[in-house]
């Protein structure tokens, strides 16, 4: 789309300006034709899994049903992804807010025209309309540029109509918005182009502010007169004047306003951004997926963006004494019945059956069936190896009590006489 916009070189109209700024900026929006289709888009086989567990016991058993349902996903050929990802969000700005500048270009060729009739109380009043729109959407990339060539063509006629101080008050603005911008020889008299080069001068060489710039989001940018400053916080030291300060962070809105910088020290700026379209349906998602409230999950996947999951995998786990579990798929389309899960049993291939609340209470309560109560200890004088102990402890007994008692072996004296005794 870029390839087709008007250069904006220093040759150009004010109409050719306008126009390429336009022409930029809707080539630069998420939502452009040329960009929108080149981005694949990332739900297409993926799921989040979200498992819940209602004692310590159940949790031990967590990682073992998560990898059987893993295994599960990956003969599925599904891939696993996160409910929410500010990282991969775009700072979107809306299409309407954007729009808008097709009105002030409209003003500024009004007032061109009547400041030419010699008519400058209505250019100045067309003007005056241009800058407030300009100041309403200051959060659009680019509005610094546009305040900047409102704020020239109000010193243009201003200096031309004999009104001094609104006329410098207008190039100074112009100068600290946007010091590229140089008023041409053919835009204005000889005499007002020369004043607005020695405003410019002045102002480059003024006392500069100092601040700091503090915003909620965790990807927030930090831009002042549409010029990068980099994350936030972001310390910001420019010389005193008017300035256009944005701010943009992924997922969230972004904030615009223009602000006048005094000399020294000023205390920090706190920007408090607004969540985007996708990230507030995104946060509903994740809030539907921990409460486990199924019925809201095709609703709250059908809000959110290309970029989210398909499926919702719901996994809850048991407290009883058997290890059970219930697996909960939910897509756009809706929810499918619970699937049943038992530890050391083979795990089936969910059945197509739509989730209903009978299909719901029926599988809860074989989650939280009672495991049937064990029998009654059988006694002592019933148990074979009690008697077979018994048994051995007599035998035992008997031999010891046979050792013990056996008669020692009795003693012989024989003489034998020698020859020689006798």
């Amino acid at each position: 789309m870029s390839e087709h916009c008007i250069a904006t070189g220093p040759s150009a109209t004010l109409h050719e300006r306008f126009f390429g700024v336009v022409c930029a900026l809707l080539a630069a929006l998420p939502w452009a034709p040329s960009t929108a289709h080149a981005q694949p888009s990332a739900s297409a086989g993926s799921y989040a899994l979200v498992t819940s567990a209602s004692d310590d016991r159940a949790s031990e058993r967590a990682p073992t049903f998560e990898r059987r349902v893993r295994r599960l996903a990956r003969r599925q050929g599904l891939r696993l992804a996160p409910m929410l990802d500010e990282g991969r969000m775009g700072s979107p700005v809306p299409a309407q807010r954007v729009a808008a500048f097709s009105r002030v270009v409209a003003l500024l060729a009004e007032a061109d025209a009547l400041a030419s009739g010699l008519r400058e109380g209505a250019a100045l009043a067309r003007l005056a309309e241009a800058e407030r729109l300009v100041r309403e959407h200051a959060d659009v990339p680019g509005a610094a540029r546009w305040l900047a060539e409102v704020r020239v063509r109000v010193g243009v006629v201003a200096l031309a109509s004999s009104l001094d101080d609104l006329g410098r008050s207008a190039l100074s603005d112009a100068a600290t918005l946007d010091p590229s911008r140089v008023l041409g020889s053919a835009e204005a008299p000889p005499t007002v182009v020369d004043r607005a080069r020695r405003i410019a001068l002045a102002v480059a060489a003024r006392p500069t502010g100092h601040f700091r710039v503090l915003a909620d989001g965790p990807f927030a940018t930090v831009y002042l007169d549409d010029q990068p400053l980099g994350p936030a916080p972001a310390s910001v030291v420019v010389p005193a004047g008017r300035h256009l300060l944005r701010v943009e962070s992924r997922g969230y809105l972004p904030w615009g306003r223009v602000i006048d910088v005094f000399e020294g020290h000023a205390p920090d700026l706190r920007v408090r951004l607004s969540p985007g379209p996708e990230l507030r349906a995104r946060r509903a998602l994740v809030a539907a997926a921990e409460g486990h409230e199924a019925s809201q999950l095709p609703h709250a996947l059908a809000n959110i963006g290309d970029l989210g999951p398909s499926e919702i995998w719901l996994l809850e786990l048991g407290d009883g004494p058997q290890a059970r579990a219930l697996l909960t798929r939910c897509s756009r389309r809706g929810c499918r019945a619970p699937l049943r899960l038992r530890e050391g049993h083979a795990l089936a291939e969910p059945a197509d059956h739509p989730l209903t609340p009978r299909a719901l209470r029926r599988a809860h309560a074989w989650l939280e069936a009672e495991r049937p109560p064990p029998p009654p200890p059988t006694p002592l004088y019933r148990r074979p190896g009690v008697w077979l102990g018994v048994a051995l402890a007599v035998v035992g007994a008997s031999v010891a009590a046979a050792l013990l008692t056996r008669p020692a072996p009795r003693q012989t004296l024989v003489i034998e006489p020698r020859p020689g005794d006798l």
